[in-house]
């Protein structure tokens, strides 16, 4: 226990108030998903989980599938313990299960209004309202319980007072499983809402499949790296490696559809909690317009695949890191086996330039032509495993205000060991491009930022990865 506070104290960070909605029992990827949530909990300040209905289970509800998965993860939590850092623990089987709820047993906006409250919506009008602190409601299934809640509230609150619960809503939702989401974003339409905006049911195109979705879904063929998410390479490295990977069961149609609603949610020096342009294992998602706050599908380009080829989807912003997430997931199971510390690895701790922190990017201010150094020296793997792979790349995707990687300014990054040393390019090299970019990127979200990644993975079993952002701002 002391070992590993000493390691991990560095960066522990503000947990993000999450609520889940689920539609569970509709089908395996909800329990899966359930699982891996829980196995990160301790990264949220966990404000609900809720049993909704949606266009898949529209009547009915499961609380009792939630509850199971809790007793479960009451078995493992005090081993969870042991691999994190005393300020970063891990919410007991029992604050979780008090935290449980269902939603009103109706699909859509039928369960919205007078008299279709449910102790869910009321115990999200309640974390919403108990706090000045955003709150992220993560939807699984269908929206009904956060309309409900938002409906509730506005019963009996000022107008101010309703503006100001809503400012203070963060949605990412899988698509949208019922007609309750569109019922509350045209009532509201300053909601913060992540979404792929398509057809009901119409899932192809959407961001979130690039989870696990090739094998059912025609996208990227040769792209994503199906091994990792195969029934063979769960069993092996989920379900068999812990008495909790019992809670997770074979996949249907593809595997955790859900879990992109919290992969961004997890602070690991890559993800920055509410940029969801700057992407991340949830993907990555751009505003539609100033004149609402829905933010809908990005794209990756030249993602490199596991065929050699290049790929430009949105489904990429995800699964171009499933080698990340997959492998972080077991090493997470594995810690819920075994209350020993030194029995299993845990992800290397990247600092640069002095900063370990993995709730913020570094940022720095640069000029055209400036050369920086980025020094990775300090960092440290808590097990003693050697740093197997050290990188620094651009995250070019990030800094693009329109399709082509050409009218983005391009870093040049000369690497040596745990440094490098990068140039951002100067007016004469960038010219005529400059100014369009800047307007460009500023336009959009006023943001004239470019993205440097420092990667780092272990050699530990399995090989882990830590991350860290550095955002370098332009300005002339």
């Amino acid at each position: 226990m002391l070992l590993s506070s000493i390691f991990f104290a560095a960066v522990v960070a503000a947990k993000p108030r999450v609520f889940v909605l689920t539609d569970i029992a509709n089908e395996p990827d909800d329990a899966m998903s359930l699982t891996r949530f829980l196995l990160y909990s301790n990264e949220f300040s966990v404000q609900g989980i809720c049993a909704t209905t949606s266009v898949w289970l529209p009547n009915e509800t499961h609380i009792e599938q939630i509850q199971q998965h809790i007793a479960s993860y009451a078995e493992i939590v005090d081993n969870l313990n042991v691999h994190v850092a005393q300020d970063a623990q891990y919410p007991s089987a029992e604050e979780l299960m008090s935290k449980t709820y269902a939603g009103y047993p109706a699909y859509g906006v039928d369960a919205v209004g007078a008299g279709k409250s449910s102790n869910g919506s009321t115990a999200l009008m309640q974390a919403v309202a108990a706090s000045d602190e955003e709150i992220w409601v993560t939807i699984w299934g269908g929206a009904n319980v956060l309309a409900q809640a938002v409906w509730e509230y506005e019963q009996s609150q000022s107008a101010q007072e309703v503006e100001n619960f809503i400012a203070k809503l963060r949605v990412y939702s899988i698509s949208d499983q019922d007609d309750a989401g569109a019922w509350l974003r045209h009532r509201h339409n300053s909601i913060f809402w992540i979404l792929s905006v398509h057809g009901m049911n119409l899932y192809t195109i959407a961001t979130w499949v690039g989870i696990s979705g090739e094998g059912f879904y025609p996208f990227d063929a040769g792209g994503p790296d199906s091994s990792l998410v195969t029934n063979e390479w769960l069993d092996t490295n989920i379900r068999d490696v812990s008495p909790f990977g019992s809670t997770y069961p074979d996949f249907e149609f593809i595997m955790e559809g859900d879990t992109p609603t919290f992969l961004s949610l997890i602070q690991n020096g890559l993800n920055v909690v509410g940029k969801p342009r700057w992407g991340g294992w949830g993907g990555r998602y751009a505003r539609i317009s100033r004149f609402d706050n829905l933010w809908v599908n990005a794209f990756d380009s030249d993602v490199v695949g596991q065929n050699g080829g290049n790929f430009t989807s949105s489904q990429a912003t995800i699964w171009r890191w499933r080698n990340a997430y997959q492998w972080d997931f077991s090493g997470r199971m594995r810690w819920s086996a075994t209350d020993k510390f030194s029995a299993v690895n845990h992800n290397p701790i990247v600092v640069v330039n002095g900063s370990s922190t993995v709730a913020d990017p570094l940022y720095l201010t640069v000029n055209p032509g400036d050369v920086i150094l980025l020094d990775a020296g300090a960092t440290h793997d808590p097990d003693g495993d050697e740093l197997a792979t050290v990188s620094f790349w651009q995250y070019l995707d990030v800094s693009q205000f329109q399709q082509s990687p050409l009218a983005t300014p391009t870093l040049t990054i000369a690497q040596t060991g745990l440094s490098a040393t990068v140039t951002v390019p100067s007016l004469a090299e960038f010219t005529g491009t400059w100014a369009a970019w800047m307007s460009g990127r500023g336009a959009n979200e006023n943001d004239t930022s470019l993205h440097v990644i420092a990667e780092v993975w272990d050699d530990g079993v399995p090989s882990l990865v830590g991350y860290k952002r550095v955002v370098l701002t332009v300005q002339f």
